[in-house]
């Protein structure tokens, strides 16, 4: 289907194609659940704890993590995640 616009040809590289050889395939599939929201605010909580050395301790991160949870008051865990 021409759409009627002359574009010219260039070598073109995109991202995606370079993430799609590289990355599995359920990569992103968090970020289309539900459970996006919570996701995200616990990545970006952590990479701003970590600050510049980019990291962080194992046992603080998850004390991150469940703050983060506890903000989020629809947050409901789902069955094969639950905490025992």
């Amino acid at each position: 289907m021409a759409s009627g616009i002359d574009h010219p040809k260039r070598d073109v590289t995109f991202l995606s194609s370079g993430l799609q050889r590289t990355i599995l395939g359920g990569f992103f599939r968090p970020l289309a659940s539900r459970l996006m929201p919570v996701y995200v605010d616990c990545a970006n909580r952590l990479e701003k704890e970590a600050g510049e050395s980019a990291r962080i301790d194992l046992s603080e991160a998850r004390a991150l993590v469940l703050e983060v949870i506890t903000e989020h008051p629809d947050f409901d865990w789902p069955s094969s995640d639950a905490p025992s």
